[in-house]
């Protein structure tokens, strides 16, 4: 159960939250507190309506949770654990591997990783809305990581995902980032336009979609070559 209500208070709530690379999380972690409490006070007796007003009453001020927040959210160790984590993810997957070659693998990724993520605000257009996606998927030797999808007040959209390639493997391995292709819900295809990435085994990539609709209910990405197959199913946010 969620209301108009409810988004604007969460909403305030992630506005004193500067690093917003978290807010996803924090997003559903409220909400899954507000659906609790609302049905303990529905199942006490109360009124929908009324319960969904005193759920945002009993749940307090937003900007003092906003700020609380802030600092357990802090944005110089939220860059930290995102950085190990890629470092994490790629050495325990490759185990074993060239000195030389892993640190430069490192280092390409991780500078495309600041590169991509520096230039998320474009010329012209503000960010309207940052989803964390925090989906993976494998085939043969290869990993996919979908990171975030960034909308824009233009209606234009960025998808960031990471490629792991596993140099041990004899299974398909991807050169050029190639993730797919994008559906909406009525399984209407649009096109990748640019993009861009760079590392070696790990690769950090952005890709545009200029055309999508800002009506649409999912964002979904569909992989199919020579009856190797996944979806991707991302359930669009509103403002």
């Amino acid at each position: 159960m969620r209301s108009p209500d409810w988004e604007k208070y969460v909403k305030d709530i992630l506005s004193h939250v500067k690093f917003k690379y978290d807010h996803n999380d924090i997003y559903f972690e409220i909400m899954e507190h507000m659906e609790d409490l609302y049905d303990d006070l529905v199942n006490e007796g109360i009124d929908e309506n009324e319960a969904i007003k005193l759920t945002v009453e009993y749940m307090g001020d937003s900007e003092e949770i906003g700020k609380a927040l802030n600092k357990e959210h802090n944005p110089f160790v939220g860059w930290i654990y995102r950085i190990l984590k890629y470092c994490i993810i790629l050495l325990v997957i490759l185990n074993i591997i060239p000195v030389f070659t892993l640190v430069a693998s490192i280092f390409l990724s991780i500078h495309s990783f600041f590169w991509i993520n520096g230039n998320i605000e474009e010329e012209g257009k503000n960010i309207a809305i940052t989803q964390e996606i925090d989906e993976t998927r494998k085939i043969d030797s290869t990993y996919v990581f979908f990171d975030k999808l960034i909308r824009y007040d233009n209606g234009d959209i960025k998808i960031i995902y990471s490629i792991f390639q596993n140099p041990f493997s004899f299974g398909t391995k991807w050169t050029n980032g190639n993730i797919g292709k994008v559906y909406d819900e009525d399984n209407n295809e649009y096109s990748f336009n640019g993009g861009i990435g760079g590392g070696s085994y790990y690769s950090y990539y952005e890709n545009n979609i200029y055309d999508f609709p800002e009506n649409a209910e999912k964002f979904i990405i569909k992989y199919d070559y020579n009856g190797r197959k996944y979806i991707v199913e991302i359930p669009m946010e509103k403002e």
